[in-house]
């Protein structure tokens, strides 16, 4: 198999629709912690929904079209850092979503406290993830952000 330097179009599609996704559900937790049965909780809910599809998509992406390994350069301790986040993400994005609908029309309430559990964790990612991308960037000053804005494919 040819090595892989960067992302597909589809990939990097994926990527900012789930980030843009994410936004949204961030946004709209409240509406489903004050009212869960509001109409705005239904704000929340499809957005999450969607996250749980579009993840189930990109996984299956990834599976066939590869991901750039990261840079060479980087520290081995680094480069693993980064596949497990990359890993840690896409199992929350599935984790979040599922334990949230289970908790909300399967009624566990187990599934509210992964979700819960799972977010926190995520957002705390999330931050270590955009920081990374910017350091990657403007002190390492290698392809890893712009991998995420232009196809490689």
């Amino acid at each position: 198999m040819e090595e892989v330097t960067g992302y597909s179009r589809l990939q990097i599609t994926l990527h900012w629709l789930i980030a843009g996704l994410v936004l949204v559900e961030y946004m709209t937790a409240d509406f489903v912690e004050h009212d869960g049965q509001s109409a705005l909780a239904w704000l929340h809910v499809w957005p999450g929904v969607a996250i749980l599809g579009l993840m189930a998509l990109r996984l299956l992406v990834r599976f066939v079209q590869g991901a750039p390994e990261p840079p060479a350069s980087e520290h081995e301790l680094l480069r693993k850092v980064a596949v497990w986040t990359h890993w840690a993400f896409y199992v929350l994005m599935i984790v979040i979503p599922g334990g949230g609908l289970l908790a909300r029309y399967g009624g566990i309430g187990a599934a509210q406290l992964l979700h819960d559990v799972g977010e926190s964790v995520f957002f705390l990612l999330l931050w270590v993830h955009i920081g990374a991308a910017l350091v990657h960037h403007f002190v390492f000053r290698t392809d890893v952000l712009m991998r995420m804005v232009r196809p490689a494919r």
